[in-house]
């Protein structure tokens, strides 16, 4: 046989009709689509394993629909393909990151309303690209190759059976490694299982307070003295838009002028997501252990542990499609208050009027209660997008409608404005309550994550993909001691009033707490708590992304 006739066989045999039906041209690009859309979006989000997986599972339904000669197989695999596709495409081009659990999270717990309004936030006329997808789709479903044909000849079944032998010999050697699920199956796939394995965590979590609370050696300084600690979480605010830390425009009228205010310079969260960065921030969980949230000794048992009666007093909604995640984790506080209710998931109540005023009733009860000693946290929706509904219309101060961006920044000003009141008002509600009942009283203001707002390249939110921009994770921290906190415990206040200027993450709020607390418990680490002398200034923060904070130059 000549050169020439081999590569007519070839050719002969690549144009054949068993190759298009394992890999219809149709299913072949809407499975390729999002991945060229992909690249142009960010080329980090490209993954040529990924595109592997895919054509592996179309093998295996399309082989299946060779020698069973049905087509439901082939129409399955179609489905599946381009539902994979259709959420990739769209967390692509929406928040240009790769898809994560935390993404799935917010994914389930949004319908279509409140995708529609999201996606219009982040609009862009790349969406159009969904008109040529779904016409693949349909192409690929009108375009079904013929299974059922009967006069097939002994060649016909080489190719099929060649692949039906690889694939199974290598789905074999993966799962005796333990690496299919993460080797083989599309991201979505793997991160709906990492999601549901998350969940698992947090619910036995819930169901093993008990047990985990005889465990713990928690025990209060102080027995017979009346003490309260307050814990404002924040969400999504970028301490560059606070005059408090220096902008120019006046966001912080409020806390600039309230007295013995200590304000630390150069805090910041180790992740970007709520979903990461509170529980990190409530459990002994750091970004150098390794250790999972779920397994990890939290503020309340220790509070509780310590004789603390805990108060959790949300404006977040305690709503999802599945549990959220939040919510599991604050029940293992003793009272709770979900005051959000507007709507009936995470998303939807980010969509309505909900102000975080609305936590100052809860938390003067629960100042009243008769405890003795009590640990109250007030997780606020504070700056969150979407900025112009975290404000009512008095504090709608800062206009600017020569554009959308300008609009935007106008906005999240207002959002830190309306923040700078409520969190002022919390401190002066503690600081009567202190006064009048001669309290050991100590709050701390710490949001959660950062924001983006144009801060870094043309872009708000806190997504990211390949590079976390520093701006997601700058945090305010502030710390506010009663006179009674500053007689009972003078070396911790003089610690806390001294170190206001080192670095910081809040992945160690929990030693922080527990030694604002004056709490005496074997999980303490004093080397990772700011408040302590012992505290390890030179610890490097390498952040969740891999980098050093420090390091990292904009």
């Amino acid at each position: 046989m000549s050169l020439i006739d081999f590569v007519k066989k070839i050719k002969h045999f690549l144009n054949s009709k068993v190759v298009l039906s394992i890999y219809p041209v149709y299913l072949s690009l809407v499975a390729l689509f999002p991945f060229f859309v992909g690249y142009f979006v960010n080329p980090v989000l490209i993954s040529i394993n990924q595109i592997i997986v895919l054509f592996l599972w179309i093998t295996i339904f399309n082989a299946s629909a060779f020698f069973t000669k049905k087509s439901v197989f082939y129409y399955s695999v179609v489905v599946l393909i381009f539902v994979n596709g259709f959420v990739n495409l769209g967390h692509w081009v929406m928040v240009k990151t790769p898809i994560t659990a935390t993404g799935l999270f917010v994914l389930f717990n949004t319908n279509f309303q409140e995708a529609a309004g999201f996606a219009l936030t982040k609009w862009s006329y790349m969406y159009l690209l969904y008109i040529p997808y779904f016409f693949l789709f349909y192409l690929s479903l009108r375009n079904a190759p013929r299974f059922s044909e009967k006069n097939r000849s002994v060649s016909d079944y080489v190719l099929p059976s060649f692949l039906t032998i690889a694939v199974v010999g290598a789905t074999v050697f993966l799962i005796a490694q333990k690496k299919f699920l993460t080797h083989a199956t599309p991201d979505l796939v793997s991160t709906v299982i990492s999601y549901n394995r998350e969940l698992k965590d947090y619910k036995d979590l819930k169901n093993e307070l008990d047990i985990r609370l005889e465990r713990i050696d928690a025990e209060a300084s102080l027995k017979n003295e009346k003490q309260t600690v307050v814990l404002i979480m924040g969400e999504s605010t970028n301490r560059n838009h606070m005059s408090l830390y220096g902008n120019t425009v006046q966001t912080n009228p409020k806390l600039e002028q309230f007295e013995d205010l200590i304000v630390y310079e150069d805090v910041i969260s180790g992740y970007a997501h709520t979903m990461t960065s509170v529980p990190a921030s409530l459990t002994a969980a750091n970004l150098e252990n390794g250790m999972g949230f779920a397994q990890s000794t939290t503020l309340a048992e220790v509070f509780r542990g310590a004789g603390f009666k805990t108060f959790w007093l949300s404006n977040q909604s305690p709503f999802g499609v599945w549990d959220n995640l939040i919510t599991l984790f604050a029940e293992q506080y003793e009272y709770l208050a979900f005051i959000n209710v507007t709507g009936n998931s995470s998303h939807e109540v980010l969509k309505r009027n909900s102000y975080d005023e609305r936590l100052l009733q809860p938390l003067k009860d629960a100042l009243d209660d008769d405890e003795d000693k009590k640990f109250i946290v007030l997780h606020l929706l504070g700056t969150h997008l979407q900025y112009e509904m975290r404000y009512p219309n008095e504090f709608d101060v800062y206009r600017d409608g020569s554009s959308w961006k300008n609009k935007c920044i106008a906005r999240y000003r207002n959002a830190v404005l309306y923040n700078d009141f409520v969190v002022d008002s919390i401190l002066k509600m503690v600081r009567a309550y202190s006064e009048k009942n001669n309290t050991i009283a100590s709050v701390i203001y710490v949001s959660d994550h950062g924001e983006n707002v144009f801060d870094y390249g043309d872009y708000v939110g806190h997504d990211y993909a390949d590079y976390m921009p520093k701006c997601l994770v700058e945090i305010p921290f502030i710390a506010w001691l009663s006179p009674a906190y500053e007689r009972a415990f003078k070396e911790r206040a003089a610690s806390v009033k001294n170190n206001y200027q080192l670095p910081f993450v809040t992945d160690d709020l929990f030693h922080t707490l527990i030694d604002l607390a004056n709490i005496k418990t074997s999980v303490h680490e004093p080397e990772r708590s700011v408040f302590n002398p012992l505290y390890n200034k030179d610890r490097k923060r390498i952040l969740v992304d891999g980098e050093d904070y420090d390091a990292k130059i904009e």
